[in-house]
């Protein structure tokens, strides 16, 4: 690996980071404005990132799809990629409460297991 590659590599992971924290302010944000409903898990797939939290763990970021119907809306899908502690994460058929930004519905952040 070159010393460019590597630079490169550092910067794109350190952009990675902060759009994963930025996360939080959505989620803050989902918590006071966001649509309550229920989604059922499809699948679910570890990514190749994981998070540092403050207890100094590493907690790994998942890419779940889910069915989500919401009254008076269609059935649709919506994949998301939320870091979950190993014994919190969903299993595929699982259902989870899920917060459903009102201005795109397309970002949805899990809540817990339903």
């Amino acid at each position: 690996m070159s010393y460019q590659d590597l630079i490169f590599f550092c910067f794109a992971l350190g952009l990675l980071v902060l759009a994963i924290k930025f996360g939080n302010r959505k989620r803050k944000y989902l918590e006071k404005n966001g649509i309550r409903s229920s989604a059922k898990v499809i699948s679910i797939e570890k990514t190749l990132i994981t998070i540092h939290d403050h207890d100094a763990s590493w907690t790994p970021v998942m890419k779940i799809v889910l069915g989500i119907k919401v009254a008076g809306t269609e059935y649709r899908q919506v994949t998301v990629k939320q870091e979950f502690l190993t014994s919190q994460t969903p299993k595929p058929g699982d259902e989870v409460d899920v917060l459903i930004d009102p201005r795109n519905p397309d970002k949805v952040v899990i809540v817990n297991k339903a």
